[in-house]
């Protein structure tokens, strides 16, 4: 008993604390005699000229030092004080991102939400950023970022009546070449970010500037000056740096990071921009602008040419300087913080599984409908919801506290759990369709990609069967094998299965006698196409193609090698610029045979390094080029980074990498200083090493940190920091990552379709025998020509029609075809948000015929015939 009124005295203390606290906050400002010195006071005149816009704002993580449960009363206390502040003070204006925080409040602190929208309607409160919330913006999959703006965007139109025209995200971590395309398809004509002012080595060259995508969509875009959360007072030190930053163009110039013309005087005017839009409010945990910065920004707006505005009429002012801007053709890359591409390894891994089984999810949804079966919409944006939040900037980059990943593994559970269960439910609906009758256990493949694939699958199998055959749709018998993962057996095979549709494969009592090319001994392995040696310690000294003769590496692969890494600062954002200069070797490592089948073999090598082990796996299969490998790692180490190599006997000018929907090149050898700066640098899905008779490339089913030194390629595999997270990495991992060599470059090869072919997985169903009205193999959706990729296929967001998207990944202008399994009445091209019809569609019968521009994100919707 004693202890209860302890407990609850300590409350009442705490309550009285913040009761104190708050009335501190919201005394009365007239006890501030004045926020500025005289000296500060006593000469504006350099901002003579100028228009000034004072943007009151409280930059919130949505979990970083803090759980998400905190956030949510930091967003209550903010907006709380914003609206005293608004209710006070004529004029002050406040501006607030991330429309989850707004649907916070309507869940938990509805009177305030109320507020917010009385002062959105007076004009007190501007609303901005259409992403769901301010995610990162390398790491997400294109269609991850589609749908941050098309939840938010969406999201705000039936609140407030009207989209955001500004793309609000100060405090991401760079920003991939196609988000202006994304941006712009989007509602969004305006971009605001201020965090690659934080560059450790080049300054970026523009304040202001037009932003272009491949495509040739453009947003405006600021960078802000002094970043955000400042105090708000006159900055004189800026007006110089502001006026080098923002000069006009003489003409039309493009610029990319690869150039080094930027200081070129005869380039530019004597003229300049005279706009400056400066963000103050205390940030990151809210809180901001608190009353004394409130009280300082009003007595500066009380002066020329200090007014409070919102960011929306600072990007209208920059309007008539558009054809006087430079146009930023290429990605933001922050020169920093390059660590938070492998931070929290786990994260990362589970956000890749979430995307595809949702984008999985909705194709198979989708087909299912054309048998009775209900779309499950409110489900699967339920589990977009969770997958949006963890990509915020603090999450998915891996840069916060332990108790945040815990919180986010738990989201990501119910994702697996019920983004599975609806899998199942549709593909289950589909095969009771399907005519299944025939010798042996049926079992349809299903294939969620755009295109015929050839493929492993995994289906399974009691442990009481420790044998199998598998017969195809012909009755030919195919190479088969029986492994054990995780204690489990399953059944591997190669299925064909055309695009997006299914195969029925049959599997049979009787052990494979398929005949298999596969030779496996103590230090190499090969099949037909592909030889593999070991050296002593373990490394790969040989990977010879037997079909084209030629020797891949020119030097160890496959090699492991660790590094300190003792960053300066932001430990796990940044990797120490200079670690290549303390290297840990890793001892000898003892090679062992891994499995000997016949549709599968594979050497393995355990090695230990100070407290962690390591087991790689090296894995060929029958009538496959692909090398396929496998660690899995105990890692116990601090401060160390750990990084996987393979030299390339290939000469070649570009690496060319997978982003968010599209592809970027990054020089071999860089030559401008931007370029140099970027030596680590994100990618998804592959990276391909090539020229115009043969190539590599690598892929890989959770990483994104790459580097690059000439031509040996290095994945980041993890990265153990100590701040905020004094844990992070350490534990178990297993990671999956394979290469795949080919004639001609990355375009003849389709090495995207490689990509998306390694991480996308075949789904096995075991069904009984059956008749049905649809045939043993069939697709339901095709789309040529072969770099056009169809991503999503989905239910409208407002009706029963259908949203198709895809787009171009080889730049260029084709004449594109999508066949439907059903005739329309109606077709026609939408903006990515399904609000607004941009032109009609030709469409015959089945058939969708559209053009498709170099690196176009299309999206078209189709009512099909009752």
């Amino acid at each position: 008993m004693k202890s209860h009124y302890i407990f609850l005295s300590i409350i009442l203390v705490f309550m009285l604390a913040m009761f104190n606290y708050s009335s501190e906050k919201f005394s009365d400002e007239k006890k501030i005699d004045s926020n500025f010195t005289k000296s500060e006071k006593k000469d504006l005149s350099i901002f003579s000229g100028f228009k000034i816009y004072m943007i009151g704002q409280s930059h919130i993580d949505a979990a970083w030092l803090w759980r998400k449960s905190e956030t949510i009363e930091k967003c209550r206390f903010t907006f709380n004080q914003a609206i005293e502040h608004i209710k006070k003070y004529p004029g002050f204006i406040y501006v607030q991102s991330a429309p989850q925080y707004y649907k916070w409040a309507e869940e938990y602190f509805p009177e305030i939400s109320k507020k917010i929208d009385e002062a959105v309607k007076n004009g007190g409160w501007e609303y901005v950023g259409g992403e769901w919330i301010e995610p990162d913006n390398n790491l997400p999959d294109g269609e991850s970022i589609v749908r941050q703006r098309l939840l938010g965007q969406r999201y705000y139109l039936k609140r407030f009546g009207k989209l955001s025209e500004v793309s609000w995200i100060p405090d991401s971590f760079g920003f991939n070449y196609n988000l202006p395309q994304i941006l712009a398809k989007t509602g969004a004509k305006y971009f605001l970010t201020t965090k690659i002012t934080w560059n450790d080595t080049n300054n970026f060259p523009f304040n202001i500037f037009t932003w272009r995508a491949p495509d040739g969509s453009e947003v405006l875009a600021y960078l802000g000056i002094r970043g955000y959360g400042i105090f708000p007072k006159p900055y004189p030190e800026d007006i110089e740096k502001f006026k080098s930053q923002n000069r006009l163009m003489k003409e039309p110039q493009i610029f990319s990071s690869k150039d080094m013309k930027f200081d070129k005087p005869e380039l530019f005017t004597e003229d300049y921009v005279k706009e400056i839009a400066y963000l103050y409010g205390e940030s990151d945990g809210g809180h901001g602008p608190t009353p004394k910065e409130t009280a300082a920004a009003m007595e500066l707006t009380s002066l020329e040419p200090w007014k409070h505005g919102k960011i929306i009429d600072f990007f209208k002012d920059l309007e008539k300087y558009r054809d006087k801007l430079p146009t930023w053709d290429d990605e933001l890359y922050l020169e920093y913080h390059r660590g938070t591409f492998t931070s929290q390894a786990d994260i990362k891994k589970l956000n890749r599984q979430s995307e595809v089984l949702a984008l999985s999810l909705e194709k198979f949804s989708s087909i299912s409908r054309f048998f009775e079966h209900e779309y499950p919409q409110g489900k699967i944006n339920f589990l977009w919801e969770k997958i949006l939040f963890n990509q915020f900037h603090d999450i998915l980059p891996g840069s916060s506290i332990p108790e945040v990943y815990l919180d986010a593994k738990v989201d990501y559970r119910i994702i697996k759990r019920i983004g599975n269960e609806l899998l199942n439910e549709s593909l289950k609906n589909i095969s009771k369709n399907i005519n299944t009758e025939g010798k042996g256990q049926a079992v349809i493949i299903f294939n969620p990609l755009s295109w015929e694939r050839k493929d492993i699958v995994r289906i399974e199998w009691p442990g009481a069967s420790n044998s199998a055959g598998v017969i195809d749709s012909t009755g030919e018998e195919i190479p088969s094998q029986i492994v054990i993962e995780n204690d489990k057996n399953y059944l591997i095979f190669f299925a064909s299965v055309p695009s997006l549709g299914y195969s029925v494969y049959r599997i049979l009592p009787e052990k494979s006698t398929s005949k298999t090319s596969l030779r496996v001994n103590k230090d190499s392995i090969e099949n037909e196409f592909i030889r593999v040696n070991l050296e002593g310690e373990g490394w790969i000294k040989s990977i010879f193609d037997k079909e084209n003769n030629r020797e891949i590496l020119k030097g160890k692969g496959n090699f492991l090698r660790a590094y300190r890494d003792k960053p300066k600062s932001f430990n796990a954002w940044n990797i120490d610029p200079k670690y290549r200069n303390y290297p840990y070797e890793l001892p000898k490592g003892k090679i062992e045979i891994g499995e000997r089948g016949p549709l599968r073999a594979s050497l393995r090598v355990k090695r230990n390094f100070r407290n962690s082990r390591f087991v790689q796996e090296i894995r060929l299969y029958e009538g496959s080029k692909l090398i396929e490998m496998n660690l899995k790692a105990d890692w116990k180490e601090s401060e160390t980074l750990l990084k996987l190599y393979f030299p390339i006997n290939i000469e070649t000018d570009a690496l060319v990498t997978d982003i968010a929907y599209g592809i970027y090149k990054r020089p071999t050898n860089p030559e401008s200083p931007m370029e140099k700066a970027k030596w680590e640098f994100p990618a998804h899905k592959w990276v391909d090493l090539s020229n115009d008779d043969y190539g590599v490339t690598f892929l890989n089913r959770s990483k994104y940190g790459h580097s690059l030194e000439g031509s040996e390629v290095c994945l980041t595999l993890l990265k153990s920091a100590i701040s905020p997270d004094p844990k992070a990495d350490r534990g178990y991992h297993s990671i999956d990552y394979a290469i795949f060599p080919h004639r001609g470059d990355w375009k003849d090869s389709k090495a995207y379709k490689k990509g998306y072919e390694f991480n996308y997985p075949l789904y096995g169903i075991l069904e009984a025998n059956h008749s049905g009205k649809l045939p043993a193999c069939y697709s339901f959706f095709e789309i040529s020509p072969e770099n056009v990729i169809l991503h999503v296929i989905k239910k409208s967001e407002d009706d029963e029609s259908l949203v198709m998207r895809f787009y171009e990944t080889e730049g260029k202008k084709v004449k594109g075809e999508i066949s439907l399994p059903f005739e329309m009445i109606k077709a026609s091209e939408i903006d990515f948000l399904e609000l607004k019809e941009i032109s009609s569609v030709e469409f015959s019968g089945k058939k969708v015929y559209l053009d498709v521009n170099p690196w176009e994100i299309k999206t078209i919707r189709v009512v099909p015939a009752k």
